[in-house]
């Protein structure tokens, strides 16, 4: 019996010659190095919050009676426990016979199949404690469901004083009035006015690491430093870390997808 040229995959009009994954890999958890889980043993979780004195001992006659000191006060905080799950169906005729992803005919064991979505299943989950730390430092807080489904908003409780936002004229991609450089001094500044802490962290995406490398006065800065030899652009990171006095520089660009029906 001849052979046809669609007998002949390399022959056939549609080859697959390459395979491109998005979203197969484990997610990049960044945040979950600042801040460490802890088991609760209820869904109705209770914290508390302390925030110390910077006052001064006042001055006194030596026999006089000592003024007295104001107890450090103690906040009482407390959240339903937030619910997440999902689910995948396989059935055992599919599971006996998918293709293998980036093949023409070979074919992956059911064992296989299953554990793959199992580690897609893992990282889903990871990514939501991830962004769920995210709006925790970008936003005070979220909303979610509790276990009877009712929704609950989720406040911190970060104080006014210690969010910085930008004017438009002053935002980082096409404000006219903007200065990178003066922000990131202001930001440094209110942490050290709220606790007398130092920045030691920043956080940012690939879009606000070309804001930085491009900007006229950090381009300024760096001819006159010894970064000025195009060192920035082999290792940006470090150059404007060392130039801004921020000691962890960290380039995040995790993201997440939001599959939902289309309503009209």
């Amino acid at each position: 019996m001849p052979i046809g040229i669609n007998d002949i995959p390399a022959l056939r009009l549609t080859v697959l010659n390459k395979l491109v994954t998005k979203y197969m890999m484990p997610p990049n958890l960044i945040l979950s190095q600042f801040f460490r889980d802890v088991n609760y043993e209820s869904d109705n979780i209770e914290w508390e919050s302390q925030i110390g004195s910077r006052g001064l001992t006042p001055f006194a006659a030596e026999d006089a009676e000592s003024p007295a000191a104001a107890i450090p006060g103690v906040g009482q905080n407390s959240a339903q426990a937030a619910f997440w799950k999902e689910r995948t169906f396989f059935g055992s005729s599919f599971l006996n016979n998918i293709r293998e992803v980036g093949t023409d005919r070979k074919y992956q064991s059911a064992e296989r199949t299953l554990g793959n979505q199992v580690r897609n299943l893992s990282n889903r989950s990871y990514r939501r404690e991830e962004w769920m730390r995210a709006q925790m430092l970008c936003n005070d807080g979220f909303t979610y469901k509790d276990k009877n489904g009712v929704y609950i908003t989720l406040d911190y409780g970060i104080p006014n004083d210690n969010k910085v936002s930008l004017a438009t004229d002053y935002k980082w991609d096409e404000g006219t009035k903007r200065n990178i450089v003066e922000d990131i001094s202001n930001g440094k500044l209110v942490v050290s006015n709220a606790n007398a802490g130092v920045l030691s962290h920043a956080i940012f995406t690939s879009e606000v690491l070309q804001y930085m490398m491009f900007d006229d006065t950090i381009q300024t800065l760096l001819q006159k430093s010894s970064f000025g030899n195009g060192d920035m652009f082999a290792n940006p990171t470090n150059v404007i870390g060392n130039l801004l006095g921020l000691a962890n520089m960290h380039l995040y660009d995790e993201a997440y997808q939001i599959r939902a029906y289309l309503t009209t």
